[in-house]
This record gives structure tokens, sequence and C-alpha cells, in this order.
């Protein structure tokens, strides 16, 4: 029975918050954390575009690699166009083709080309190729 007042006394001598705490409380957590669900957003964002550009200079370096390992008299310049490869239809690639005051010896860069949102990004890898044969 002694215990029963206790419990009784306790709960009734202690008090819990009001609304207003209650609300005020909330508010502050929200102010700290929307700049923080902002923050992660954007991150969200940079990670995509820095997958997209690691796709692209992936597809540059392949062209690059395909010119390279060809015949010298093959390596010519390429209009801009969809990349051929399954899957990457929403990039496009070219080859500008620089010649150098010496016939042996080609400037060759490969640009590749993709959309984020209304803006165009791209990637260019550059080259020179020589003609050792």
């Amino acid at each position: 029975m002694n215990g029963a007042r206790t419990v009784a006394n306790a709960s009734f001598s202690s008090r819990g918050f009001t609304l207003t705490e209650v609300l005020v409380a909330i508010g502050l957590v929200a102010l700290f954390l929307l700049p923080l669900m902002g923050i992660f957003g954007q991150g969200a964002l940079l990670g995509a575009d820095a997958g997209m550009r690691i796709i692209a200079t992936a597809l540059a370096q392949e062209r690059m690699e395909e010119l390279y390992y060809g015949q010298f008299a093959s390596i010519a310049a390429e209009a801009r166009a969809p990349v051929a490869s399954p899957g990457f239809g929403s990039f496009d690639r070219e080859v500008v083709l620089t010649t150098t005051g010496t016939g042996n010896l080609k400037d060759v860069g490969v640009r590749v080309y993709w959309r984020v949102g209304s803006r165009e990004q791209q990637v260019e890898l550059r080259t020179l190729v020589a003609d050792l044969g």
C-alpha cells in the first residue's frame, strides 16, 4: 500500500511538456534537418552526373583504342552520331582529327556528349598517333 502512494504521488508531482514546448522542439529540429536534406539531394545529383561522366569517358576511351590499334591511314574524322553500342543511346560521339605539320603524325580527339536536364555535357580525350611503319 505504501508503494501505491509513492507511484500516485510521483505522477502528480512530475510535469510533462506543454504543446508549445513540443512544437518549438519540432520546429528547431526541422530548422536543422531541412538544410541537410538539401545536401543529400545535391549529393544524389552529383553522384548521377559522376556516373554519366565515367560512362562517357569509357566510351571515348573505347573509340580511341579502336583508332589507335587500327591502321594509321584509316584514322579519319567522324561526324557526331549516337553511340552504336547497345544501351548507350543517350550518348553521342565524334572523332576530331587535326593534322600536324608532318605527314606521319595525327592529333586525334574523341568527344562524347550527353544531356543532363537541359544542359549538354561533354568529355574529350586526345592523343597523338604516329605512323612508325
